[in-house]
């Protein structure tokens, strides 16, 4: 059965090869962000980012700074920031320094992630500085930091993203 219908895959062509190139819309946001040098813009591609009024506020190749403000929704019984909210918000730079790196209809996705909370994140501004350590063909390896509104560190990860790169 062909994936596409009315279609006729030639012996060794695979269905996801006839597809359409797709665009990571946060590639391609850290992509004109970084050609129109722009600073210090909201981030709308996913609601938890609209929820956390995140922001790109730097990119350079391989480089990101993020923030986003912790409020209510964002907190735990007991005021404390949830830690899926610190991971979420690591993983997320992480991802962004990799896709500042991938050109168009790339992606990345990550396939270990390693968070260490150093102390408890409360509610306000918190920043996430992420780069790339090494990059490769199929994999790059990041590293981000926390830091909470009292410019304190509150939490560093490290992941490996598999990169989905054109043939």
């Amino acid at each position: 059965m062909d994936a596409v219908p009315g279609r006729r895959r030639g012996r060794n062509q695979l269905p996801y090869l006839e597809a359409e190139v797709l665009e990571n819309p946060d590639r391609l946001f850290i992509a004109d962000f970084m050609a129109q040098g722009l600073s210090d813009m909201p981030i709308s591609s996913s609601k938890i980012y609209q929820d956390l009024s995140a922001r790109l506020v730097a990119a350079a190749p391989g480089r990101v700074t993020l923030c986003f403000a912790a409020g209510e929704r964002s907190r735990q019984g007991d005021g404390i920031v949830h830690g899926g909210v610190v991971s979420t918000m690591l993983d997320s730079a992480m991802a962004f320094a990799a896709l500042s790196t991938l050109g168009r209809g790339e992606s990345a996705a990550t396939v270990s992630l390693t968070v260490n909370f150093l102390t408890a994140v409360k509610e306000g501004a918190c920043t996430v500085s992420a780069g790339l350590d090494k990059i490769g063909k199929r994999v790059a390896h990041a590293r981000a930091t926390l830091s909470s509104a009292s410019g304190t560190t509150a939490a560093t990860a490290s992941a490996v993203f598999t990169l989905l790169r054109r043939s």
